[in-house]
């Protein structure tokens, strides 16, 4: 047996490579060795292959698009899976199979073949027969962009075959290049660029080139085989191609639960920043109104806490029960810090974005200060990522659902704050040593941890075999995967989390789930996963800038006094949080819906809500005083748990009391309509919007039909194109909608107790929004961004939301539906009389 030394031993090369610790292993072996004129030769096959194939496909698309379409949409289950069949007969019958057969028992034989299926896992007739978008998808995203472009994701589907051994490999000494010109030609091992991914070892390189001429040759016999009856002087039609094309193939109700699912059906991923802005943007104006509501609407907390203890299980008033209630609706602050930090980070790296591309036109090098604010923003979504599943693992550990499969006994080891030996993991496989605290990374540190300090160490119950578990509930298979790269508990994956949210949605789309496995992803469960999908999707996104940003940048940026000027350390809980918030809860039990008219009632609870949060303002502050004391605080670090403080507050719950009083008198049920002032300040900025009228008894003045409304004559073209027409008076907005639309927003604004106490269907929900006009995205995992068409004041941060829709069932709960009317109100100033039928509206 011959042993083959890799140019480099560091982690990356060790993924391009096959490690010489590991060939005395038959899985891990090399098959055998090849000249350099063999290597050149397979490489330049590939190519060549690849860009026949390509070109083929680029013309039938342009030429026959319609008729690709139509023909595939039109046909049956039972026909696309012959077609599928003729044009692969080894294609596998669902996707990831590998995962059922790489566990020990398996011959090399059998993990070795078929080797489509390592290398092209998404790829299986479940996958394209039942869904006719994915396949028209793939071919629009492989044919409208060169293989260079989707190397970096093909590269990242080969994760777990390399690592388990599951692909027969050839040795040679040098590397294929993945970028530029010269994409696939064989070259000599240089180290800069073998750990910038420039060039790939020719081992893993190979699997690259050979996966993409695979799945060009797979799509070019589906277009054969589609326009087998049309010759070349048939009618040219795309038009319709062409136009579903730049819409997407995918729609919003058919959208997969993780967007990284459904990347190899779309564009390839590429880094750019102003989309990075966008998506982070989004994602901290929902963490704002979640914090928001939570400090505003006792309604609101006492929902989550509820959702919370179910979660848990708990339904004994234990103080370990309430400490860990209260670090999870505390630890909103902090993932709100997160987003935040990742916001201005950003836009640093926008602000020197100009002047880095003007300096890679003369020279191939990164700008000193793109490169520091490049690499601090890769270390700041890595933190993310990393307290995400810190946060991840400790819900499932003592979660309901899941809590079986871990020990009970907890080994908690403490993690001392820049304590002598500490590590953080650099890059090109190198490690960079703390050695004493104020060289720490802080910041990055309090993103890596969860609040409590502490790492869980979780481990596995030992009479859990994971072969086993998958076959027989995939759902708890994939939770301990997840969680593994933080709790060792031996399994394959590290940091190969795309690759086991695929397999969980092919899972939980699957026939064969039950509803059982669906419900154990419970909402709040699901929304941790999506947040955690969105971060790993975003750090993918950066990682892809090339060249990659250097590790000298990252080494210097750790001494400059802007990074030690911030250096926040996790919150240490307080006993006094888990006391407050069970006082809080157990006082809204007793004040409970019989009496909600109570005017003592609603004071008391609006006291014990702020009482709750002023202990939590408290400990924040004392916490950060005792673990930083040589640093200063910045100003309006803690505003954002300081909102009933706020003016607009006061004038809310001066509202309530006045509707409470109003209803007292005239002894009728109602249910307060969202009418506190709208926020004049949103992130960059939002246009204001006027509150609405009251009535002499404080309510809003209910509208029992809706009226006609004249409008000057106007080009109807203009009006079809802007649905969020300005009325005349200044002191109202019209929002033209269609009557299922105008249904579900009364709902949404209630003024009847029956309006504000029923379910709606998410579907519906999502078909009001588009009626109203508001484009409708999936932004990772359960997320969903509703972009309004833009107006000539507003910019694209103040005219789009992020809901999250709700899971298992997709209804949303009467309390949630009135969070939704307060953040649409918070957001864009709306109201229930905005609302206006299309019908009523006529021309003079």
């Amino acid at each position: 047996m011959t042993i083959y030394e890799s140019p480099c031993l560091c982690l990356l090369c060790g993924q391009q490579f096959r490690r010489a610790c590991l060939q005395d292993q038959p899985k891990y072996q090399y098959s055998s060795t090849l000249s350099d004129d063999d290597a050149r030769q397979i490489t330049t096959t590939l190519v060549h292959d690849q860009g026949k194939d390509r070109a083929y496909l680029q013309e039938s698309c342009n030429h026959h698009g319609n008729r690709i379409m139509n023909k595939w949409k039109k046909a049956s289950r039972q026909k696309r899976e012959e077609w599928l069949l003729s044009a692969d007969k080894d294609i596998s019958v669902r996707p990831w199979s590998y995962f059922y057969q790489k566990f020990p028992g398996s011959s090399p034989e059998q993990l070795h073949e078929p080797r489509a299926a390592r290398l092209l896992p998404y790829i299986a007739l479940k996958t394209l027969k039942m869904n006719p978008s994915r396949l028209l998808g793939l071919l629009h995203g492989r044919s409208s962009h060169p293989p260079e472009q989707w190397a970096s994701f093909d590269n990242k589907q080969l994760i777990t075959p390399w690592r388990d051994g599951l692909m027969a490999l050839d040795f040679n000494s040098k590397c294929v290049t993945m970028v530029g010109p010269n994409y696939g030609q064989l070259t000599a091992w240089e180290e800069v660029a073998s750990h910038e991914n420039i060039i790939i070892g020719f081992p893993r390189g190979r699997l690259v080139l050979e996966a993409q001429q695979r799945l060009l040759k797979f799509l070019r016999r589906i277009v054969e085989i589609l326009l087998e009856s049309v010759d070349s002087a048939s009618l040219i039609a795309s038009d319709r191609w062409t136009q579903q094309a730049a819409c997407g193939f995918t729609k919003v109700a058919t959208a997969e639960l993780w967007s990284l699912a459904n990347q190899p059906f779309s564009t390839p991923p590429m880094f750019d920043i102003d989309q990075i802005i966008s998506v982070v943007r989004l994602h901290q104006g929902a963490a704002e109104d979640h914090l928001w509501l939570l400090q505003t609407d006792f309604r609101y907390l006492q929902w989550n806490i509820r959702a919370l203890r179910d979660d848990l299980g708990g339904r004994e008033q234990s103080k370990t029960l309430w400490t860990v209630l209260a670090w999870d609706i505390v630890g909103n602050f902090w993932d709100l810090k997160a987003w935040e930090e990742l916001l201005v980070q950003c836009q640093k790296v926008k602000a020197h974005s100009a002047e880095n591309a003007a300096r890679m036109m003369s020279s191939n090098v990164l700008l000193p200060s793109y490169d520091e604010a490049l690499e601090l923003l890769r270390r700041l979504l890595l933190g993310s990522r990393r307290r995400q599943s810190f946060q991840l693992a400790s819900v499932l550990q003592r979660h309901a659902h899941f809590n079986h499969l871990w020990n009970k006994e907890r080994a908690v080891q403490n993690v001392p704050r820049g304590e002598e030996g500490s590590r953080l993991r650099c890059g090109r496989g190198e490690e960079l040593i703390i050695g004493n605290r104020d060289a720490s990374v802080p910041l990055v540190d309090w993103l890596y941890c969860d609040p409590c300090e502490s790492v869980s160490e979780m481990t596995r119950k030992p009479s859990i075999k994971m072969e086993d578990l998958l076959k027989k509930n995939a759902v708890e298979w994939f939770m301990l995967n997840l969680v593994a790269r933080i709790s060792d508990i031996g399994t394959c994956f590290e940091d190969d989390s795309e690759t086991l949210f695929a397999f969980l949605e092919d899972h939980l789309t699957h026939k064969g789930a039950t509803t059982t496995d669906r419900a154990r992803l419970d909402e709040r469960l699901f929304q941790r996963l999506s947040d955690l999908v969105t971060t790993i999707n975003l750090l993918e996104k950066v990682q892809l800038q090339r060249p990659k940003a250097g590790f000298n940048a990252f080494k210097l940026y750790l001494l400059s006094s802007e990074y030690k000027r911030k250096s926040w350390l996790p919150l240490r809980m307080a006993p006094q949080l888990a006391d407050t918030l069970s006082a809080f809860y157990e006082m809204t039990l007793r004040w409970g819906t019989s009496n909600n008219t109570s005017l003592d009632g609603f004071d008391q609870l609006e006291t014990s809500l702020q009482d709750f949060w002023k202990e939590v303002r408290s400990v924040l502050y004392e916490s950060l005083l005792v673990t930083n004391p040589k640093h200063e605080i910045p100003v309006g670090f803690f505003s954002s748990v300081a909102t009933g403080l706020d003016p607009q507050h006061e004038d809310h719950v001066r509202l309530q009391r006045e509707k409470i009083l109003s209803r007292l008198h005239s002894k009728t049920p109602f249910i307060s309509p969202m009418a506190e002032p709208a926020q004049t300040q949103w992130g960059d900025g939002i246009g204001t919007a006027s509150v609405r009228t009251l009535t002499g008894d404080g309510k809003l003045k209910p509208k029992t039909r809706p009226e006609k409304i004249e409008t000057a004559n106007v080009d109807d073209s203009k009006e079809a194109s802007n649905p969020m027409a300005e009325d005349a008076g200044p002191a109202s907005r019209i929002l033209l909608t269609t009557r299922r639309a105008l249904e579900t927003m009364m709902k949404v604004f209630p003024q009847k107790s029956e309006e504000g106490a029923k379910h709606v269907d998410w579907n519906d929900f999502v078909a009001a929004m588009t009626d109203i006009g508001f484009v409708v995205r999936h932004c990772g995992g359960s997320a969903v961004s509703f972009e309004m068409s833009p107006l000539s004041n507003q910019d694209q941060s103040s005219r789009t939301i992020v809901f999250h829709k709700p899971h298992p069932t997709p209804k949303i709960h009467p309390i949630m539906l009135h969070a939704f009317g307060r953040r649409l109100h918070r957001r864009f100033g709306w109201a229930r009389d905005d609302f206006v039928l299309e019908d009523q509206v006529v021309s003079v």
